[in-house]
């Protein structure tokens, strides 16, 4: 996310150190009505061509796609 900030005549873009990229695959994307938020992100990953067991870690794609879709 980058915040425009001005300062008498000179503007400036800051990116946030925390904001991640979130994978293409997983844009527009959203969790359906009576769907648990592990299994949007199961189901989302598959149609991004990723295969069980996935890496849950810190970092993961798995947790930037349950991250996106829980903000949406």
């Amino acid at each position: 996310m980058s915040v425009l900030r001005s300062s008498g005549s000179s503007v400036s873009c800051v990116q946030h150190q925390g904001s991640r990229p979130v994978p293409s695959f997983a844009k527009g994307h959203r969790k359906k009505a009576g769907e648990s938020l592990d299994q949007a992100t199961d189901r989302v990953m598959k149609g991004g061509g990723y295969r069980p067991p996935y890496k849950k870690g810190p970092g993961s794609i798995y947790n930037k796609v349950r991250k996106y879709l829980s903000r949406n």
